[in-house]
This record gives C-alpha cells, sequence and structure tokens, in this order.
C-alpha cells in the first residue's frame, strides 16, 4: 500500500484490490468518505475527521475493551470465505438464469436454413476432460441432450501451454444467417463511476 499527500486529500493506491476476498467497515467508509475505485484500483479517503452519524435508526454501542486473537482472526476469514462460497462457483456448477419479461433473441435471414453438419471429435489424451465437462453442463442444466437437425459443429483443442481441454463452437455458418444489429457501445467508464 503506497501513500501519499494531494492537495489536502490523502489518495491510498492499493496494489492488489482485486484480490480482497471482501471490504468489511461500511460505518468507516461513511464517516470518513472513502471512495474505492475498481479501474484502476484505488482508494480515495475524503476526510481524516470521522462524521457524525446521525438518523432516526442510529444506534451506539460503546465498548471498553477490544482484543484481536490470531486464531480467531483466521476462524472469522474461514467463515466469511464459506458463506461467500456459492458466489465464486464456476459457470458449470451454477444452473441457468431464469427467464424474465424481455430476453434476448437473434433475428434470422432465412429461419429455414439448413447448416451442414459433421461430427465433433475429440482427441484421445483429452477425452476424460470433455466427459466430465460435458457431464457438468447437463447435470447444471445449462446443456440438455436433443435430436434437433441443425446443431453446430464443436473444436476439442488444446489450450496453450497445458494439458486443458478446450471447446471452440464453429458458428460462421450460423452468423453469415443472422440479421445484423448495431448499436453504439455503452458508457465502460460511466458504468465503472455508477458501480463504485
Amino acid at each position: 500500500m503506497s501513500y501519499q499527500h494531494i492537495k489536502e486529500d490523502r489518495f491510498f493506491d492499493i496494489i492488489n484490490l482485486q484480490d480482497y476476498d471482501l471490504i468489511l467497515g461500511m460505518l468507516f467508509l461513511f464517516q470518513h468518505q472513502v471512495s474505492v475505485g475498481l479501474n484502476p484500483p484505488h482508494v480515495v479517503v475524503g476526510s481524516d475527521k470521522a462524521l457524525p452519524v446521525r438518523g432516526e435508526q442510529v444506534l451506539v454501542l460503546e465498548s471498553r475493551t477490544a482484543g484481536t486473537v490470531e486464531e480467531d482472526l483466521e476462524q472469522a476469514r474461514r467463515q466469511l470465505l464459506e458463506w461467500a462460497k456459492p458466489l465464486c462457483a464456476k459457470a458449470s456448477q451454477t444452473g441457468l438464469p431464469p427467464l424474465r419479461a424481455i430476453n434476448h433473441t437473434i433475428p434470422l435471414i432465412d429461419p429455414e436454413w439448413v447448416y451442414k453438419w459433421r461430427p465433433s471429435r475429440c482427441p484421445e489424451p483429452l477425452r476424460p476432460q470433455w466427459g466430465e465437462k460435458r457431464q457438468a453442463y447437463l447435470s447444471s442444466g445449462c446443456w440438455k441432450m436433443t435430436s434437433t437437425g441443425n446443431t453446430v459443429p464443436m473444436l476439442f483443442i488444446q489450450k496453450p501451454g497445458t494439458d486443458k481441454l478446450r471447446t471452440v463452437v464453429d458458428l460462421r455458418e450460423h452468423n453469415s444467417n443472422t440479421q445484423k444489429l448495431s448499436s453504439p457501445l455503452p458508457d465502460i467508464d460511466g458504468i465503472l463511476r455508477q458501480v463504485a
């Protein structure tokens, strides 16, 4: 963590902000007008004095003693990680989101177009990984067995520099049959500011 003064404000540049499991202490963040930035990672402390917290629902608790024990901190960290585990699950371990009032559709030029089909072939050393991946997606509901005729070829390749499997779906023929929809790109910086 580096610290520097710039025009009476205090800036804390956090080197590994994205590596934290959780950020706790909303009261401290409010009282010191702390702003956390994600791109680039940084923290701005707007007030060096704690501002008062007022309101009808504000309770004041007083503590005469406080102490920390390393084992207690480690146990609390394990508990927090256990609670947050569902938020960090892999895509293959989570089901599809529920259908909403407005769902995404891709308009086709010719809905009757029959695409060319060829069987997918997996290299023998990658077959166990393919079996695990297929079973994970089928059990989570992301994939389902079907007898449709307009399937697309799937390629099984090895990730560069590893022995891991990468599946690639060849959608070139599908893409040539879709109506191209153009729209301006969203304002990424504005979205990040709103999220922060």
